[in-house]
């Protein structure tokens, strides 16, 4: 994790250098000072409903493995999402099937195909919405080109994981793996048995609609943040915006994404022509309530699930991941 870590550092400063380059700091301060605060409590709403929503939606996708009550889930989700903010290189996504697994019978590789199920789900969600936003909006060619990009990507994730045929050619080749790999073959068949989910359409849709609902509540809330900035913005442009961020922290990034969502949300913001300045401000606060929210859940839920930060720091190692517990 050593070297993910040292990267996304390096990373985040560069570009929180670029965000802060040339800025008038009286202007970003007068910013801060302009927000208008009556927005700000149904923003914190928004975002128990989504983590609830999410945690739910991943009980749906474990469904075919086991049936787990929704205190756990959200106890889980909440640990699960601040280590993914907290961990340099999406490593926090392990945490979740590793609690999990701890909770319930599930094995650990199951409920992190479950993952993957829910990720191009989501990515889906988020490109549906902006598909929306780029017929009705001229939008810039790298924006374009950004969104086209990210569908080719999740077509082919899809190609390879929902289809029962590509599953079973690659878990042929694993089982074809020299003997000394052959603690690879286990976890691919726990792997494999979590993706029973595909078989199921029913719960594959009610998992889509409520990645609908989850990425449609989160540009609700970047449209708040519009309104109490005063920024005469259009919901599209909210889509446009969260979708540029998605993109800015999906690189390498220090924990937080600081620097990539700032220069993210910046970059987002001047496309719709926002000045830096105030895009700034708008990128710090909305920043930190979604920093402050993972935080607060995931802290007050880690003493129930029995875990500290080093057990999930551990998860990136390939030994503990394989094994489904760290170290």
């Amino acid at each position: 994790m050593g070297i993910n870590l040292a990267t996304g550092i390096i990373i985040g400063i560069v570009l929180l250098v670029f965000s802060f380059y040339g800025m008038d700091f009286q202007s970003v301060v007068d910013g801060l000072k302009a927000i208008s605060p009556v927005y700000l409590l149904p923003i914190i709403v928004i975002a128990l409903a989504v983590q609830s929503l999410r945690s739910y939606r991943w009980g749906v996708l474990l469904r075919p493995l086991g049936t787990i009550d929704q205190l756990t889930l959200f106890s889980v989700t909440s640990v699960g999402f601040l280590a993914i903010v907290a961990f340099p290189a999406r490593i926090g996504e392990l945490a979740r099937p590793y609690l999990i697994s701890n909770r319930s019978s599930i094995p650990m590789a199951s409920a992190l195909a479950t993952v993957v199920v829910e990720r191009i789900i989501d990515t889906l969600a988020i490109l549906a919405f902006f598909s929306i936003v780029l017929f009705s909006s001229g939008l810039p060619g790298w924006v374009v080109k950004a969104g086209g990009i990210s569908l080719l990507v999740t077509v082919s994730a899809f190609l390879l994981v929902f289809p029962k045929a590509s599953r079973e050619w690659v878990l042929g080749l694993v089982h074809r793996s020299p003997d000394r790999l052959r603690f690879l073959r286990k976890w691919a068949d726990q792997f494999n048995e979590g993706m029973a989910i595909c078989g199921q359409p029913g719960l594959l849709v009610r998992a889509g609609a409520l990645s609908m609902l989850i990425w449609g509540l989160n540009i609700v809330s970047f449209y708040l943040f519009f309104l109490a900035f005063g920024f005469d913005l259009p919901l599209g442009a909210a889509a446009v915006l969260m979708v540029i961020i998605i993109i800015g922290i999906a690189v390498p990034a220090a924990p937080g994404f600081i620097g990539n969502w700032h220069f993210a949300c910046i970059t987002g913001l001047a496309v719709f022509g926002i000045p830096k300045a105030p895009a700034l401000s708008y990128a710090i606060v909305s920043h930190f309530f979604g920093v402050l929210t993972t935080a607060v859940l995931g802290l007050a839920f880690m003493p129930s699930n029995k875990i500290h930060f080093a057990d999930l720091a551990s998860l990136g190692r390939l030994k503990g991941f394989l094994k489904g517990k760290p170290g």
